[in-house]
């Protein structure tokens, strides 16, 4: 009987499909849709779809990460469309990580940050990188400056290696689970001071859905040594089941200088309080003494070549030649996106053209990308990815080291924005004769570049059974470069004789390629065992090649070609690069309350030898939902959790053997190759690091209120170090593992959610902290206890990763101290030594002057929205660290810095008579007066100017990141016009700064966007920006 109503059942049990979306229309892969009262059930595929049979009189139970559960009773329905609501207890809780895996917040047991879409746009910006500032705690983010299309630094949890190292201290960036060329390609030779972009520059911000920060050795180990520096999870836009809807936006912005040097005013030209026309710099009469001429003077006023007697007319005065050398800079940005599908396909087009004209003039970035996305679901088994992304970047971009020296000498007795910079036969006016008017290099010099960048992957999941499935992704990231450089004849910028010219042009084609294969197992065991396991392998593989040519002394002039130059020196480097990786995860989960995970990854590597290029590193994690147990009204969520990682980095290519380098032809017309000064190592080892981490989330008044807090400890040891070497060898350099460094810190975000309970307002609010602190333990061997990072312009001090000190301690010379040795870490803090003659004097050697890392980074982050309305903004402060103000050493030597502005002339002047009396210690020990310096040119230009304790400042600062306004036009308005939605959003960034430092922005670094992200040094930085912009998107 039994089995014949079984029978009877089932002959009535039918088949249901249907949909499941989020409240927006996205679909939902992966829901769960099970049989109330049974076991059985089904997921939703990749674009939401579903298919179960069930019997008479059925109820479903349909699960998500994110939403609230539904039980949907099916009645006499066959088709089904469920649309989930979201669930504000857990609205943030699912998280992308490592290899495109989504899984919820609960369920990892390490630090991960995401930073959504809006939040992301709401910046303005068009690099994607700068609008994580102050979004993520424990990232320190640094721009290069403010010409267009210039790079960015991001450095997570601290620095990990000395930059030869494979990835240096960037992390990895990865597009749609597809990890891309972050690279930051200089050229050849340091007098190449033409800044460039890193490539993630290259992505549109509005194709952008999220990106999800990963910060320690647990979260990353996945991807093996390309995350040895952590991950930035980039998901881009999918499409949306339904009818197509189209997406349209225009922005403009205005940018200009945010911050100047301190200046000194009121002196002009000349020596001694004498005008005179031999020298740049500003020590000469008062301005407000209305001096003339002297007799005898012939100058060129008028820009016509012809110098003419000017003899007793008043000397033209024109202070602010160093501001008005900026102008106002303009950005415009289009983006249009189309996006749809069905129950099989969804698709997603976006096109985005940025046109920007920067703050120095004739500096100007375009870019233009198109994407293609779309996914489809060929069976009830196979689904496919397929994206195509192509962007076009260029434009004309300057050396900042050339025309911001060029300003710096620019005397002010001509009026930088009307006197001519060229004759009329198109030779250089000023009389200058070894460094070039600035108004000259940004009209008649530069680097014309385009770069032509192909981002593509394909991926399938396949489901092979109950539990099993099968990923498979490829992607490949290729972009060429084209560069030109040129100095035409003519250009005073080298030597006082004939200047006959010079061009550069460099190529840059880099290919890289990725392979993933991974086989899923995930599994429900009864009610409260879970388990989720991965096997996998990755083929990374890269090919690079770099062209560089400087063709020195045209032949003919106006014809800039390399074969017109007189002699060449060429520069070339060429190499390929791969890595096979195996790797495994598997985690455990009991109930909502215990969580363990544990992953194994072992890589092979072609840039060390045979006998070291094979590692393995392990993380283990674990999580305690210690809220499941407590059930207190108080306490909406609690976890602890807990990872002890291990990552590795390898070398850069050509470090295992001694290369060649240069071709110069200097015999007998012939290439001849120039021997490296750095020795290959046969036996180089890959960096390690271990981490561990601990943290505590907890959540309150309904998770309302959130607190994620972590603390970690890294040990990064074996690292690469370009150690010198004996002289008996006849080399310089050797490549060594001798490095060691620990980085030891703090992080903690604390949200607020419907902080005021009101009808139809909203506001969230969130603070980021974090706090690191470094310490070099090792740098080498015999005695070698430093390296040397980055070094200034002007001034004797320099950056260092020095044994016993936080990584970026920087060394100098300082007045010299009482009672103390140089090698004490507290030398400035003893009393001066005032000597004999009552002043006091140059240390013997280099001393600790202060470190470039700040002791901590709190930014509050505030988005609130009513009726139509949204406001927001962010409140950065970033408190110690410093800066070499190594620009105005270089003021101070002209007199043009604000630290000359008392000074002391020989003749009598008013306002020039300065003294300065320094007080200190005698050689006894006995508190002295010293006697009074008078504050000469002298002074300044020969003891102060050697002194670098005089030009280190502290780089604290306290900026309203970013603000904006936005309102969103009524359904009602728009509905006769059938558009579905408008916002208009006024924008503000960086506008306004609070800092002590006398330079400009202290944020910015002329180090760039290179590998080793070491900051801390303005020589020469073109000033950043703030702007303000205005936007509208339409939806249709």
């Amino acid at each position: 009987m039994l089995v014949l109503c079984a029978i009877l059942a089932f002959s009535q049990s039918k088949e249901v499909t249907g949909t499941i979306t989020s409240p927006s229309g996205q679909p939902i892969p992966g829901a769960s849709i099970k049989i109330k009262g049974a076991r059985s059930g089904t997921s939703a595929g990749q674009n939401g779809e579903f298919k179960i049979t069930v019997p008479p009189g059925t109820t479903l139970i349909v699960t998500a990460v994110g939403y609230e559960p539904q039980e949907i009773n099916i009645g006499g329905r066959t088709s089904l469309s469920i649309s989930m609501n979201q669930d504000n207890k857990a609205l943030s809780e699912v998280v992308v990580t490592a290899l495109g895996i989504t899984r919820e917040k609960k369920a990892i047991s390490y630090s991960t940050q995401t930073v959504a879409s809006a939040d992301i746009v709401s910046g303005g910006r068009s690099n994607m990188v700068d609008d994580l500032n102050g979004k993520v705690a424990g990232v320190q983010i640094t721009n290069a400056g403010g010409q267009a299309g210039q790079g960015t630094t991001i450095v997570i949890r601290g620095y990990n290696s000395f930059g030869a190292a494979g990835n240096g201290n960037q992390p990895l960036y990865v597009v749609d689970g597809i990890p891309i060329d972050n690279s930051a390609e200089q050229g050849s030779g340091s007098a190449y001071n033409i800044p460039t972009a890193n490539r993630a520059v290259d992505l549109s911000p509005d194709d952008i859905e999220s990106v999800t920060v990963l910060k320690g050795g647990a979260a990353t180990v996945l991807y093996g040594i390309q995350a040895a520096n952590g991950a930035l999870i980039i998901t881009t836009k999918k499409g949306r089941s339904g009818r197509i809807n189209v997406d349209a936006g225009y922005g403009y912005s205005i940018q200009e200088a945010n911050k100047f040097p301190a200046f000194s005013h009121g002196y002009m030209r000349g020596s001694n309080g004498k005008y005179n026309t031999v020298t740049t710099n500003n020590w000469g009469p008062i301005a407000a003494n209305n001096p003339v001429f002297p007799s005898g003077t012939s100058l060129d006023l008028t820009g016509t070549g012809t110098e003419v007697d000017v003899s007793g007319q008043k000397i033209p005065y024109y202070p602010n030649n160093y501001k008005n050398f900026f102008v106002k800079g303009h950005t415009n940005k289009y983006n249009l996106a189309l996006s749809g599908g069905n129950d099989k396909t969804l698709y997603y087009v976006g096109l985005s053209r940025i046109d920007q004209a920067a703050i120095v003039r004739n500096n100007t970035y375009d870019k233009t990308s198109a994407v293609f996305n779309v996914s489809t679901q060929v069976s009830q088994r196979l689904n496919i990815n397929v994206k195509a992304n192509y962007i076009n970047t260029g434009g004309l971009r300057f050396d900042a080291g050339r025309f911001m020296n060029g300003l710096d000498y620019y005397v002010n007795t001509w009026d930088i924005t009307t006197f001519p910079w060229k004759d009329k036969f198109g030779n250089e006016t000023w009389w200058q004769k070894t460094i070039s008017s600035p108004m000259w290099s940004v009209h008649e010099t530069g680097e014309k570049y385009r770069i032509n960048h192909y981002i593509a992957n394909i991926g399938a999941d396949y489901k092979l059974a109950k539990d099993w499935t099968l990923n498979y992704k490829y992607g490949l990231d290729n972009y060429s470069e084209s560069r030109r450089n040129v100095d035409p004849i003519g250009t005073l910028a080298y030597s006082n004789t004939n200047y006959l010219g010079a061009m550069h042009e460099v190529r840059i084609n880099s290919l890289q390629v990725n392979s993933d294969v991974m086989l899923n197992y995930d599994h429900q065991f009864g009610d409260d065992f879970h388990m989720h396991g991965i096997v996998g392998q990755n083929i990374f593989y890269k090919k690079y090649d770099v062209l560089d040519i400087t063709g020195n002394s045209f032949v003919l002039p106006n014809l800039f070609d390399i074969t017109n130059t007189q002699t060449q020196t060429i520069y070339h480097n060429s190499f390929q690069k791969e890595t096979i990786g195996f790797y495994g995860d598997l985690q455990f989960s009991y109930k909502d309350l215990l969580y363990l995970e544990g992953t194994l990854r072992n890589d092979w590597t072609s840039t060390l030898p045979r006998q070291n290029d094979r590692f393995m590193f392990p993380s283990v994690s674990a999580g305690f939902v210690f809220s499941e147990l407590m059930h207190a009204d108080w306490l909406s969520y609690g976890r602890l959790r807990g990872s002890i990682a291990g990552t590795a980095n390898d070398a850069q290519p050509n470090l295992t053997s001694t290369t060649y380098v240069n071709v110069t032809p200097t015999v007998a017309s012939n290439p001849r190759f120039s021997y490296s000064t750095v020795v290959g190592n046969p036996n180089l080892k890959p960096e390690h690091t271990t981490q561990k981490e601990i943290g505590l989330d907890l959540g309150f008044l309904k998770r309302r209120i959130m607190l994620e807090a972590a603390y970690y400890n890294k040990n990064s040891y074996d690292l690469i170090v370009t150690a010198p070497t004996s002289n008996v060898t006849g080399v310089q350099y050797q490549v060594v593992n001798l490095g060691e460094v620990t980085n030891k810190g703090y992080e903690a975000t604390l949200t607020f959610k419907d902080i005021v309970q009101a009808k139809g307002f909203s506001w969230t609010s969130a603070f980021n902290f974090s706090r690191n602190i470094s310490k070099v333990v090792k740098v080498g061997d015999n005695g070698n206890d430093k390296i040397t990072l980055a070094f200034p312009f002007n001034a004797n001090a320099e950056i260092d990763a020095q044994k016993g000190q936080p990584f970026g301690a920087i060394y100098g010379y300082a007045w010299t101290r009482y009672g103390v040795a140089e090698s004490d870490p507290n030398y400035t803090k003893a009393p001066y030594l005032i000597g004999a003659d009552g002043k006091p004097t140059q240390s013997g050697g280099k001393v600790l002057l202060g470190n470039t890392s700040p002791k901590f980074i709190l930014a509050w982050n505030n988005s609130m929205s009513y009726k139509g309305f949204n406001f927001g903004f962010t409140i950065e402060w970033r408190h110690g660290g410093d800066v070499v103000n190594d620009f105005n050493n270089l003021l101070t030597y002209s007199g043009k810095g604000a630290l000359t502005q008392n000074r002391w002339y020989s003749a009598t002047y008013v306002g020039a008579n300065s003294t300065k009396s320094y007080t200190g210690v005698d050689a006894n020990g006995k508190a002295v007066a010293g006697a009074p310096v008078n504050l000469s040119k002298t002074w300044f230009t020969g003891t102060f100017k050697n002194i670098d304790e005089n030009f280190i400042e502290d780089a604290s600062w306290l900026r309203l990141r970013n603000i904006y306004v936005g309102y969103s036009i009524p359904e009602s308005v728009l509905k006769p016009l059938h558009i579905k939605g408008a916002d208009i959003t006024v924008a503000g960034r960086n506008v306004w700064l609070h800092t002590k430092y006398t330079g400009i922005d202290p944020e910015v670094s002329s180090a760039g966007s290179g590998p080793n992200g070491v900051v801390g040094i303005d020589v020469n930085s073109v000033p950043a920006t703030k702007s303000w912009d205005v936007s509208l998107k339409v939806k249709f």
